[in-house]
């Protein structure tokens, strides 16, 4: 991988392009965490709600 030069005279390493896949899967795997949490949280607020009633 190389460097790729930028129209403003600046060199951007190909490596520190690639590092974006990763970081987006990153930030699906806390989206999916989160939303299982809160998931989590609904059921057991549910839960003690019927059995109130």
């Amino acid at each position: 991988m190389g460097a790729e030069p930028l129209p403003g005279g600046g060199v951007v390493l190909a490596e520190e392009q690639d590092d974006r896949l990763p970081s987006l899967e990153t930030g699906v795997q806390i989206w999916g965490s989160a939303a299982a949490i809160q998931l989590t949280a609904l059921v057991a607020l549910l839960g003690r709600t019927v059995r109130r009633i």
